[in-house]
């Protein structure tokens, strides 16, 4: 009863027929996806839109996969979803570039490649800063353990002289 888990699974479906060949498969696949998406969220939605055209685009249905990557490109730059947005330069990329008119392929790959390097550098970042933190955890974790084992030592030199007391105060009283 997972809708987003169905959806990403009809997608994933539908690209091993976009990627064999059977665009009536992956057409089928991408209708269904198309109208689970509607009702669970923007970015499942704009992603079934991109796929919508690539299948369109594997057809050489030029016309119509553009209808699709436009609508995916709009709703995905409103959410701020980037790789979807990447996606779609790319699949017009290769529309264009099919088409002949390189000018506007060349166009829209450099927006691909815009948002793919934007993407790994995002990733970079956030992968320098969890560096960053579990090392700050580290060395704190370390300095806590230095802290806790000299009390644990002082701890027990404090016992050791307390015991010492008690049995040369015990001896004493003998």
């Amino acid at each position: 009863n997972d809708k987003y888990d169905i959806d990403n699974v009809m997608i994933y479906i539908g690209n091993v027929y976009l990627k064999q060949g059977d665009y009536t498969k992956a057409e089928e696949y991408a209708v269904k996806t198309l109208n689970l998406s509607r009702g669970i969220g923007s970015r499942e939605y704009s992603g079934a839109l991109s796929f919508i055209g690539a299948v369109y685009a594997g057809q050489k249905k030029y016309e119509m996969a553009k209808v699709y990557l436009d609508s995916a490109l709009l709703i995905s730059k409103k959410t701020g979803e980037n790789e979807i947005v990447r996606d779609v330069y790319l699949g017009f990329s290769q529309i264009d570039s099919a088409k002949g008119d390189y000018k506007s392929g060349w166009d829209n790959f450099k927006n691909y490649i815009v948002f793919r390097d934007s993407l790994i550098n995002k990733k970079t970042v956030q992968a320098e800063m969890n560096y960053e933190f579990d090392k700050k955890t580290d060395s704190s974790k370390a300095a806590q353990n230095i802290i806790d084992a000299v009390a644990a030592k002082e701890s027990q030199r404090q016992k050791v002289i307390r015991n010492s007391f008690i049995g040369g105060f015990s001896f004493a009283l003998l």
